[in-house]
């Protein structure tokens, strides 16, 4: 199982605060995860042909991208219900408690 001290590490390079008392849960649910993808390791794929990206745009047809024209700045900030000058005014969605 993975110790609280590696927890706080990929807690901090994800850039999420964890509580003390949240620290088994994570420990457990991430020794879970690394034990599932152990087992994927351990799948034979060796006659399994490598992919490579280039392989999707063989099979999409893809249209060019050519720029058109579109609304002004000020008449889309026009069709806006709330705004703030040039910005557009959005309701809040991240509680207090969880900033």
């Amino acid at each position: 199982m993975i110790d609280k001290k590696e927890i706080y590490r990929i807690a901090k390079l994800a850039k999420i605060d964890i509580k003390d008392d949240e620290l088994d849960t994570y420990s457990k649910q991430i020794s879970k995860i690394l034990g599932y993808i152990e087992e994927l390791n351990k799948v034979d794929t060796s006659d399994v042909d490598e992919f490579s990206g280039s392989m999707l745009n063989e099979h999409q047809n893809l249209r060019d991208d050519v720029p058109t024209k579109s609304l002004s700045r000020d008449k889309v900030v026009g069709l806006a219900p709330d705004t703030d000058g040039v910005y557009f005014k959005v309701p809040k969605v991240i509680k207090k408690d969880e900033e």
